[in-house]
């Protein structure tokens, strides 16, 4: 699938490619927020675990980190189990510090996030 595919690319060097894993995720994510319908068990959780693997790489430029954390925000709003899955992760704890490099609006975005999942 798509997700195996950005799973696989999520630690690449490559920062166009880090670009294009933080954008399925965020595409992702809108997918799994406007989407009605069942059927997608276990992608969410699937988009939390490849976020946190992300969060800490510390490789990813400030446009990539924000699309990430959009992702993450879109997911744990769009599901509970999402957020348990964030919870338990601990994620509420390492937005804040992977934003920080990247300026205003990703630190902005963290803190949001920080008061969803804290």
């Amino acid at each position: 699938s798509v997700l195996t595919c950005a799973e696989s690319f999520a630690q690449s060097k490559n920062k166009n490619i880090r670009l294009s894993v933080a954008t399925v995720l965020l595409n992702t994510a809108f997918f799994l927020h406007s989407s009605t319908g069942g059927g997608y068990a276990g992608l969410h959780q699937r988009v939390v675990s490849i976020v946190s693997v992300i969060l800490q790489s510390n490789s990813y430029e400030s446009e990539a980190m924000i699309r990430t954390l959009v992702a993450l925000g879109t997911i744990v709003l769009a599901n509970a189990e999402a957020k348990d899955a964030a919870k338990s992760l601990f994620l509420g704890s390492k937005v804040e510090p992977a934003a920080y490099p990247h300026g205003d609006k990703a630190k902005a975005i963290a803190k949001e996030i920080y008061s969803l999942i804290g």
